[in-house]
């Protein structure tokens, strides 16, 4: 709990006339606060006091304090009308000296009960700021608005909003389209090893229970790619990809944030046979880029009118994936239609610093960031035959996630001073995912082939989709 003001009031029934209205004598204010952003109490009376309230030097200006006073002979007693879970406004009243005292203090949010992490985040920030110099008057306003609520549940939906939980579900999809675009060129690399062009449209779904800390999201994402895989080079063989996407993620809470991306992307692989004894073994190495503009829509709540508004911003991001993977295709100059893989690789993401804004000196600027995450994955592949100018595909393989495995923000209110403390926060953690993939491949003529089926993940996060590929061998 921090003192943000102390006040000692002089003048009672001395018909001091401050704005006074009426036909009562009294009207008091204050002098001496040692709170520069809360230097007066200015209290009105008909007999009984129409109101308390903070002022700053020079101006009147209501702050929900609501004091009441009753007229009692040659002393007054205040009491109070009302205070918020954060905020406290206690008076004393000497009758013999007729002195009054103010005392003003916040709560810090981390010593409510009932809040989650990413809630206290900005609450203890925003309780914090009160009493520093620079604090833009909207913010203070903002801050006397939220301290006064009454209703934890109120006051932990006020701080979702005011934070950027709205941008993790678009960081999440990304994340995931990156991924998913590897692994659509890396599959075209590891195929037959024929030189062919192909296209693939790739659609999916994706959702995330929230852990209390963050909202549930969902998502989908559709991946347009089109290449050239396994041109010679030597001992090696080289493919190109390009791709283009456009996301859609949503956030399951009350107000329902929403943000939009186009990404361009960008592939190459380079692979080789690297056998080993009597093992058939292929190596396929991956690097791919992907950029492109996110647009959100975090919806939020004003609290002096009770209505709902959008904060929007716009910014860029791009990740970049680098990953290897090996598969052994057969024992002793046998071929198997089972073919397990070992595959690692890194992904980096990158986004520029963003405004979530309304205009106000309530929107927050989330810092730029960057998130850097590995990964393992075992698995295995089956491609067989099941009857003429028909096969049948299918893969299953684990991946765990190390490093970076949680979306972090971190935020600072436009309306605070320069140097103010920021707040982190932390949407939630996907660690270990199960990936299972069914399809058919059929033989066209003039060497064109079509494969179509679907695909699934399990896990933290859980996605469905399906994809249709279409190649040609040259």
């Amino acid at each position: 709990m921090t003192v943000i003001a102390t006040g000692y009031v002089v003048g009672v029934n001395e018909g001091i006339n401050a704005n006074h209205r009426g036909t009562g004598e009294l009207s008091v204010r204050a002098f001496d606060v040692t709170s520069a952003s809360s230097d007066g109490i200015l209290a009105e009376t008909n007999d009984i006091a129409e109101g308390l309230s903070v002022i700053a030097t020079g101006t009147i200006r209501a702050q929900n304090i609501g004091i009441d006073a009753d007229h009692q002979g040659s002393g007054i007693l205040f009491e109070r009308r009302s205070q918020g879970l954060l905020f406290s406004a206690d008076i004393e009243f000497d009758s013999s000296t007729s002195d009054l005292f103010l005392v003003t203090t916040l709560t810090s949010a981390s010593d409510l009960q009932g809040l989650n992490p990413n809630q206290v985040a900005p609450g203890d920030v925003l309780t914090g700021l009160f009493g520093e110099p620079g604090l833009a008057p909207g913010l203070r306003e903002t801050i006397f608005d939220i301290a006064s609520l009454g209703n934890i549940d109120d006051l932990g939906f006020v701080f979702d909003e005011l934070g950027p939980d709205g941008l993790t579900p678009g960081a999440r999809v990304l994340m995931q389209t990156q991924d998913r675009f590897g692994d659509i060129v890396l599959a075209q690399a590891a195929g037959p090893r024929e030189r062919r062009a192909w296209a693939v449209l790739d659609a999916f779904a994706i959702e995330q229970d929230g852990n209390g800390n963050s909202a549930d999201f969902d998502g989908d994402s559709r991946i347009h790619a089109v290449g050239v895989s396994n041109v010679a080079l030597g001992r090696f063989e080289v493919s190109a990809a390009l791709g283009y996407t456009t996301m859609l993620a949503r956030q399951e809470k009350t107000l329902g944030d929403k943000s939009e991306s186009d990404l361009f992307q960008v592939a190459g692989t380079l692979s080789t046979q690297a056998d080993f004894s009597d093992a058939k073994i292929r190596v396929d190495t991956l690097l791919s880029y992907s950029t492109g503009d996110h647009q959100a829509r975090v919806s939020t709540l004003d609290l002096d009118t009770g209505d709902y508004f959008k904060r929007t911003s716009q910014f860029n991001f791009s990740s970049a994936e680098l990953a290897a993977q090996a598969t052994l295709q057969g024992w002793a100059g046998q071929a198997w239609h089972l073919q397990p893989h070992l595959k690692a690789g890194v992904d980096v993401f990158l986004q520029e610093s963003a405004r979530l804004s309304t205009g106000n000196e309530a929107d927050i600027i989330v810092q730029a960031r960057e998130q850097s995450r590995g990964y393992v994955t075992l698995g295995a592949q089956l491609d067989r035959q099941i009857m003429e100018g028909i096969g049948l595909q299918a893969r299953a393989a684990g991946t765990q996630y190390f490093g970076d495995t949680e979306t972090a923000f971190v935020s600072h209110f436009v309306g605070a001073p320069a140097g103010a403390q920021g707040f982190r926060t932390l949407g939630d953690e996907v660690e270990q995912q199960v990936e299972l993939e069914a399809s058919l491949a059929f033989d066209l003529p003039m060497q064109f082939h079509l494969t179509a089926g679907g695909f699934a993940e399990l896990g933290d996060l859980e996605a469905q989709g399906a994809k249709i590929a279409l190649t040609k061998a040259f």
